[in-house]
């Protein structure tokens, strides 16, 4: 496969991938609109602050993004969450 089909290919499944996460997190965040909006503080150790800067980076996205696509992920895994789709 040629370097540009590899990469398009690539590029392809993360668009996929990050278009599903953000459903899912439209669809938890659609019922908390209903509800006042939370802040949460995390206390983080100096390696997991630099963890959580270079997984932001990569993903080009915040911090408060970040955590709370991990922690939707986190809530899917012990089955908390349950994936609709819609249309």
């Amino acid at each position: 496969m040629p370097l540009m089909a590899l990469k398009k290919a690539v590029i392809s499944e993360t668009l996929k991938f990050e278009a599903k996460i953000r459903n899912k997190l439209c669809y938890a965040v659609g019922w908390l609109k209903l509800a006042k909006k939370h802040i949460v503080r995390v206390v983080l150790s100096k390696q997991q602050k630099e963890l959580l800067d270079r997984i932001c980076f990569k993903l080009g996205q915040s911090e408060s993004e970040t955590m709370r696509v991990a922690f939707l992920q986190y809530a899917e895994k012990l089955n908390l969450v349950s994936e609709k789709v819609h249309g």
